[in-house]
This record gives structure tokens, C-alpha cells and sequence, in this order.
């Protein structure tokens, strides 16, 4: 729902996938608000709470979350992004990186974005990744 330009959001997703050991069905619900005044500068903040059936420590378990970001539109193709986020759960704790990102949309459906991901665990590392998306 937006109001003005201000934007609040929620979603939910859920799905299976395989783990060590088993079949683990996980759901996730967000929401969000997004401040986006003039089109070049937007900022994001979201929590989001998750239920695993299993998390890999022999059982169910909850997992809470969210991030903060900046996001700068040079134009309508070049975006800068920065991201701080952190994850609670009950294998690894609490957690926290930071994303540095660049992205550029080649065309309207599809793009092409470089992140550094920062991560704090326990000591500071980086991965680059770069990645290419196709929308449909």
C-alpha cells in the first residue's frame, strides 16, 4: 500500500528443499517499508520471521531477520546498492554482513549486478559475486 512516498509492504513464501537430514518445509513472512521521494534515492527496511520443519539440528526451528538498505538510480538502466542485514537462528546464531552492489539493466528484462558481500563470522570476509537475471 503506498501513501504518498511511502510504501508499506508484506509477502509470504514458503517451499521444501533437501537437507542433511531430510526434507525441510519452510515458510517466511515479511513486511516492509519503503521511502522513495524522488525516484534516484529509495530506502528499505524489512523483518521477516521464518518456521522450518528442519533447520539441520534434528528438529523444527523459527528464524527471525531483516535488513536496511540505500539504494541510489543513476538512471533508469545504473543502480548503487548498500545492504546491512542480520539472521537469528538457532544453528548459527546471530549473524550480520553488509552487500555492496552495482547493478545495470541492459534491458527491461533482465540485468546484470556485481555485489561484495561482507561477512562478519567471526572474522570479516568478502565474496564477489556477479550475476545475470533474466525476467519473464
Amino acid at each position: 500500500d503506498n501513501v504518498g512516498p511511502l510504501a508499506l509492504t508484506a509477502f509470504r513464501y514458503s517451499g521444501t528443499r533437501p537437507t542433511v537430514g531430510g526434507m525441510d518445509t519452510f515458510q517466511r513472512t515479511g513486511y516492509g517499508v519503503v521511502f522513495d521521494q524522488w525516484g534516484r534515492l529509495s530506502s528499505e527496511n524489512v523483518l521477516i520471521n521464518g518456521n522450518d520443519t528442519d533447520c539441520g539440528i534434528g528438529g523444527a526451528c523459527q528464524s527471525s531477520g531483516g535488513f536496511t538498505q540505500l539504494r541510489w538510480a543513476f538512471n533508469g538502466r545504473l543502480f548503487a546498492l548498500g545492504r546491512y542485514e542480520g539472521t537469528m537462528d538457532p544453528v548459527n546464531g546471530f549473524t550480520r554482513d553488509g552487500i555492496l552492489l552495482l547493478g545495470y539493466g541492459p534491458n527491461e528484462h533482465s540485468r546484470v549486478t556485481i555485489e561484495d558481500m561482507i561477512a562478519h563470522a567471526p572474522q570479516t570476509t568478502h565474496t564477489m559475486n556477479i550475476q545475470y537475471t533474466v525476467a519473464y
